[in-house]
């Protein structure tokens, strides 16, 4: 358990678990269709911006309005029909879609049948979705039809064009507008061709027309039966020429405006019901009439067929994921790595512009992308790694304070903290061989000293002792590593790697620390003596080299500490006993080794005190004794 709680306590591991973790649920929820209302969202508020039709298309609109409905009454009999169709007629239209049904019978039907047998530019409309509403038996040989189904969002707003339809026998049919913009391109020459890189697809000229899935853009799990488009609405939210039914009757408009054209009639009157949401909606809050979005359809195709329009793009569900997986990639090593709150808002800032920057210029040409879905990806990885750090950093600062805080001052503490990645690893300091010098002192016949004491008063004042020692210590730059019963033991030098020159200054430090103590303690012995404490002798060991730094103990319980050859030296230096050699009255004595002896600047006294063999070593050492430094 705690090998798996150290490979996940590393970075570059917990990045990629949080990138995966992450991507997983961003797909999940993605493939859901949990983001699906957010990403339409996105999409009507990007689409008024992709309004592209340079000039009015080649598309009017004869519209029944409720003034119309109360003159010419509702539903308009076949004879009205076939008069507005006749007047229709003579301004030579390229075609006519009627959005209306004609399903049932009325007065003046012979005439209005033999007025559709005469021209077969004229399309009726069928309902072939939910309820049906299909043609009669005797319009069947005469005219040729169109259905009029839309199909609506999950909200209820107009974004896809059913354009063709296979019902159980798998006959084919083609929408209202898609039979009109035929119609229309057919005169124009351009035809309807298989699309030779896409299964099943066809294209307009040389146009080929995307079919719509279920997954394309930020959709998700809806119905993609039949030929489905994703409506551009390119002439954006505004009015399609029309002409209303009396100034038709009445010919009070320039109805010239019909000739060659693609005329399209149907109702515009909120009595008969026929209006529905498109993206533009959320803009103006106007709905838009059935005629108005065929308008639309028709217009697309006409301007595919012309080569006019920039039909939407998507990317395939494995780039999709590919492109998520990347983001929270880049989200959680960010979170993981950046530690700067101001490095880290300045990041959030400039994604977002990206996120939401780079795919609505992408969408103004043609490829639509889930911006929601990856700026989940990117943003949750951010801020879950960003959590993850924070809590690292929490930890590994709890345990710096732990290991050093005691011992340093809080300004040094702070500053191995800032540097922690030079010695921590897996939440925990790192082995590391460094060169350090190493300063051991104890009392000499400390517990003779004291055995008279009661053992709180014992304590008191090595309280006392210990805090001005320590103090001495961090004044000149060491770290107290280890309390031991009256002994101490500090180090120069660590925890971070040090250059020549700091190493040499370390090996100084000690040396002048020592001395400091040295004379701090005969000032203590003054005090200690009027209260009856006599302490014999302070001996203190000094000994620089490489040593081993690093952490003992378990995660809840741990300490830093040196170990090594240096350390030993220093420790044989502090309690070296030869015969005669500890003798003299002086208060403290410092001893050093060669190695330390080597480094010192010249602003010492030492003196050699001969060669000697230290305990558990085979190798002789020289040892020195320094008095004091040299103002």
């Amino acid at each position: 358990m705690s090998r798996l709680i150290e490979v996940f306590s590393r970075r570059p591991v917990m990045g990629v678990f949080i990138a995966l973790l992450i991507s997983a649920s961003v797909i999940a929820l993605k493939s859901n269709a949990f983001l699906q209302a957010f990403e339409l969202w996105v999409f009507d508020r990007y689409l008024p911006y992709r309004v592209q039709a340079s000039s009015s298309p080649p598309i009017v609109l004869v519209t029944i309005t409720e003034t119309d409905i109360q003159r010419f009454g509702h539903p308009l009999d076949d004879a009205t029909m076939a008069q507005a169709l006749s007047k229709i007629l003579h301004y030579k239209p390229a075609v006519i879609g009627v959005d209306i049904y004609r399903d049932l019978p009325s007065r003046g039907r012979p005439e209005f049948i033999q007025l559709l047998a005469e021209h077969s530019n004229i399309f009726l409309i069928e309902k072939r979705l939910g309820e049906q509403v299909l043609l009669p038996d005797d319009l069947l040989p005469v005219v040729v039809s169109g259905f009029s189904d839309l199909v609506p969002d999950h909200d209820g707003v107009i974004r896809r064009a059913l354009l063709m339809y296979w019902d159980d026998q798998q006959q084919a049919h083609l929408s209202l507008a898609m039979s009109l913009a035929l119609s229309w391109l057919n005169q124009a020459a351009i035809v309807q061709s298989a699309d030779p890189d896409t299964a099943g697809g066809f294209r307009l000229g040389n146009t080929a027309i995307s079919r719509f899935e279920q997954q394309h853009g930020g959709y998700a799990r809806v119905d993609d039966g039949g030929y489905q488009l994703l409506m551009d609405y390119a002439y954006g939210n505004q009015s399609f020429e029309h002409i209303t039914l009396s100034a038709l009757f009445d010919e009070q408009a320039e109805l010239s405006r019909l000739s060659n054209n693609i005329v399209i009639l149907g109702s515009t009157s909120s009595s008969v019901q026929d209006s529905h949401e498109t993206p533009f909606s959320a803009v103006d809050n106007a709905p838009r009439y059935g005629i108005e979005i065929h308008a639309h359809i028709v217009d697309q195709l006409v301007r595919s067929g012309q080569n006019l329009a920039r039909a939407f793009r998507f990317i395939s569900e494995w780039q999709e994921h590919l492109l998520i997986a990347t983001l929270c990639l880049c989200g959680a090593f960010m979170g993981v790595y950046y530690r700067s709150i101001p490095q880290m808002t300045m990041t959030l800032m400039c994604w977002l512009a990206a996120l939401f920057g780079l795919p609505f210029a992408l969408f103004i040409y043609g490829l639509w992308l889930p911006v929601i879905g990856l700026s989940l990806a990117w943003l949750s990885s951010f801020f879950t790694g960003s959590i993850y750090c924070g809590y690292m950093e929490n930890r590994e600062k709890k345990m710096v304070m732990m290991l050093f805080g005691k011992y340093v001052t809080e300004k040094v503490a702070m500053d191995l903290w800032q540097k922690r990645d030079l010695f921590l690893h897996g939440g925990r300091p790192k082995p590391v061989k460094l060169t350090a010098t190493i300063l051991i002192t104890d009392f000499k016949n400390f517990t003779t000293a004291v055995e008279s004491m009661p053992p709180e008063q014992v304590l008191i004042w090595l309280n006392r002792y210990m805090s001005a020692m320590t103090e001495i210590i961090e004044a000149h730059g060491g770290m107290v590593e280890d309390y031991a019963g009256d002994g101490i033991k500090a180090c120069f030098g660590v925890p971070l790697p040090r250059s020549e020159d700091e190493i040499i200054e370390d090996a100084d430090n000690a040396a002048q620390c020592a001395l400091a103590m040295g004379k701090k303690f005969v000032e203590l012995n003054q005090s200690f003596t009027a209260d009856e404490i006599k302490l014999n002798k302070l001996r203190l060991g000094i000994c620089s080299g490489q040593v081993t730094a690093g952490s003992i103990g378990s995660d809840h319980r741990m300490s830093y500490t040196t170990i090594g050859d240096t350390v030993n030296v220093a420790a044989r230096l502090e309690n070296f006993d030869k015969e005669g050699f500890d003798q003299e009255q002086d208060a403290y004595r410092v001893l050093i080794d060669d190695s330390t002896k080597q480094m010192l600047s010249h602003r010492f006294n030492c003196q050699l005190m001969g060669e000697y063999y230290l305990k558990g070593r085979t190798k002789i050492s020289k040892i020195y004794r320094i008095f004091n430094a040299q103002e």
